[in-house]
């Protein structure tokens, strides 16, 4: 019998170590990064989506009487826009099945839009706030500042719901999204900070301030949060920028 007790308290022991080890703490983002490329970013842009397609860069930029969606070069000149009326408040946007999709902040509105044209093809009813969205291919994914991140189908229909959390604890402000090498990054609004999540599981796997990053290289700049997710999966590069930053900045892992 005291074999066996000292062996299921060995046990205990063991898994505590093993939950211990897979706390997740917020770490700089330079001890897994470092910044490769910083280029221009348009500094009047309120950014809440944006994401690389064909090696061209696209945005959905918000705020009443501001909001656009737009494609420009790495050379920082724009190729194409499309403003909108100023009682729409642009947010998050991706390209997914051949067609581009835009929700909408508060005006329960979701926009597809025709990739050669941009011209609204379908405009959906949206039963709640528009943050963030990207795609993982299957579904397109959207955030709405909750704890939650929404699985829709192409008609922006609710297919799944996914709780996030870090550590066991819900965490609320999701914002800006992007799916890259199978894992679901995401701004957190009100923060410097990007945390990547389990598309399964919901569960924060890391996360990563980038508050150091506005010391070296925005300090003196009148910018907002950091808001914006970008893989370049051809070089498999991402980049990075925020509301009003007047730079963007590509990443590598180390």
């Amino acid at each position: 019998m005291k074999k066996i007790g000292f062996i299921f308290l060995f046990f205990l022991l063991m898994t505590g170590c093993t939950q211990q080890e897979k706390k997740i703490t917020s770490k700089d983002f330079e001890e897994s990064f470092k910044i490769t490329k910083i280029i221009e970013h348009h500094k009047n842009s309120f950014t809440e989506g944006f994401w690389i397609e064909d090696q061209f860069f696209y945005e959905s930029a918000g705020k009443y009487g501001e909001s656009l969606f737009y494609q420009w070069s790495e050379s920082g000149e724009i190729e194409k826009k499309k403003e909108w009326d100023s009682n729409i408040f642009l947010e998050g946007s991706t390209s997914y099945q051949n067609h581009i999709y835009i929700l909408t902040y508060k005006e329960n509105k979701g926009y597809q839009l025709s990739k050669e044209t941009w011209e609204i093809e379908k405009e959906y009813d949206y039963p709640r706030e528009g943050w963030g969205l990207t795609t993982d291919g299957e579904y397109l994914i959207a955030s709405d500042g909750s704890t939650n991140l929404y699985f829709l189908d192409k008609e922006l229909k609710e297919k799944k719901v996914l709780k996030v959390t870090e550590n066991g604890n819900e965490i609320k402000n999701i914002n800006e999204l992007e799916y890259i090498h199978d894992k679901i990054w995401a701004n957190i609004w009100l923060e410097n900070t990007i945390v990547i999540i389990n598309p399964k599981t919901g569960e924060v796997e890391e996360k990563y301030n980038f508050d150091s990053l506005i010391e070296k290289y925005l300090k003196e700049e009148t910018i907002d949060w950091m808001n914006g997710i970008a893989y370049d999966k051809k070089n498999n590069k991402i980049w990075i920028t925020g509301k009003y930053w007047p730079y963007m900045f590509e990443l590598e892992r180390k």
